[in-house]
Formats: structure tokens, sequence, C-alpha cells
């Protein structure tokens, strides 16, 4: 997934989307108490993998624009 053509922390994306939906996963699994949040019942970890998935979401959404040559190019320091 390395060599895709998007930009620079579209990877770093993906892995928050993956690791808020295993985190959500394994979160249906785990007994934890509930917080009574805006109107939802919910464990702390379930939040912060909802968080997760939607920064990922949101993250890939904005960097899946591929890379303009110039973009690509490294950068030289002397």
């Amino acid at each position: 997934m390395r060599s895709h053509p998007f930009r620079a922390g579209w990877l770093f994306a993906v892995y928050l989307l993956l690791a808020g939906i295993g985190r959500l996963v394994i979160e249906q699994i785990r007994i934890n108490v509930k917080l009574h949040m805006f109107g939802l019942v919910c464990t702390q970890a379930e939040l912060i993998a909802v968080i997760l998935i939607a920064l990922g979401l949101a993250g890939i959404a904005l960097l899946s624009r591929p890379r303009t040559a110039e973009s690509a190019r490294p950068v030289v320091t002397k």
C-alpha cells in the first residue's frame, strides 16, 4: 500500500480507520462500564473507536487526490 499515488498521510488515515474498526469489534466482546453521553449508551473505548473511524474516513477523503508531480518530488537539503 505504500506505493499508492495518494498524498502523504493517506496511509496513516487508513490505519486510523482500520484500528477504529478493530477496536469497535473487540469492544463488543469485552464487558466495560457504560457511559451515558449525548443520549448514547456506550463505553469510553467504543467512543474513541468511533472517533478514530471518523478521523480515518475524513483523512482518506481529504488525501485521496493523487499527488501532483511537484508534491511527489523529494525535498533535497544541503
